[in-house]
């Protein structure tokens, strides 16, 4: 069974992922300041398309790695989309329309656990349609940093039917 081995993030690409959790932790203090949010944002959505760029070239590709990756990823965009809600850049029902894949997910998880614990570990197989959905996602929110009414309605809608599309084939690939 594969676990997760601090070791296995002990690299240059582990720190860009990590350095997204500080980011994280930093926005909310940020939100409220349009430049500082988007340098932030911006900084957040580089950092996550450049550490897998990174561990691949530098063969330190791992499970850990993907894992934490992911992990980060949520916990980035629910601390933005969360102070963006507070700082009145985005609406709550909004937000809630940008997280579609996650509602789905959330139920799931104890099952996920249950089948990694047994040692079933799945291979990670991403869906151009999440990428997609990312993209989309982190369009919504500089949108909604930059006031931009029309661009945040679209964007945020396509997030949600990448993010339901997802969804639905994560689920069945299960």
């Amino acid at each position: 069974m594969l676990l997760l081995h601090w070791k296995d993030i002990c690299n240059v690409a582990g720190a860009i992922t990590l350095s997204r959790l500080v980011i994280a932790i930093a926005f909310p203090f940020f939100a409220s300041q349009a430049f500082a949010a988007a340098a932030l944002l911006s900084y957040g959505a580089f950092s996550d398309v450049i550490d897998g760029v990174v561990a691949r070239g530098t063969g330190t590709v791992s499970h850990t790695g993907g894992f934490i990756d992911g992990w980060v990823d949520k916990i980035f965009n629910i601390n933005v989309a969360w102070s963006l809600v507070l700082f009145d850049h985005l609406p709550w029902w909004m937000a809630l329309l940008l997280f579609s894949r996650e509602w789905v997910q959330i139920p799931l998880v104890p099952y996920y656990v249950t089948r990694y614990l047994r040692g079933h570990v799945p291979t990670n197989n991403p869906f151009w349609a999440g990428k997609v959905a990312s993209v989309t996602l982190v369009v919504s929110f500089f949108a909604g940093i930059l006031a931009l009414p029309t661009l945040l309605m679209y964007s945020s809608i396509l997030t949600f039917a990448f993010g339901l599309w997802t969804a639905a084939v994560y689920v069945e690939r299960e």
